[in-house]
């Protein structure tokens, strides 16, 4: 799977529906790129859990972001 790309579009205003049902994951190499992914989606959206070390992951957040898409950010680099 390298070099995967994934694309979405958008549609027409008459068409949209608020997304539901689905989260994506964002599997980061560095804690320094998960901050700043994860800042990116904040702007104008929603922390639902800050970036912080869990138990499994130096560095896990949950954002819903200014489009209503609800994103996980994890990073393992130690």
């Amino acid at each position: 799977m390298n070099n995967l790309q994934i694309a979405g579009t958008d549609v027409l205003p008459e068409n949209y529906l608020a997304p539901q049902g689905f989260q994506l994951l964002l599997q980061m190499e560095a804690n320094i790129e998960a901050g700043r992914v994860f800042d990116a989606l904040s702007q104008d959206g929603l922390v639902i859990m800050p970036l912080q070390k869990t138990f499994w992951t130096q560095s896990f957040g949950i954002v819903t972001d200014q489009f209503g898409i609800t994103w996980e950010i994890n990073s393992n680099e130690e």
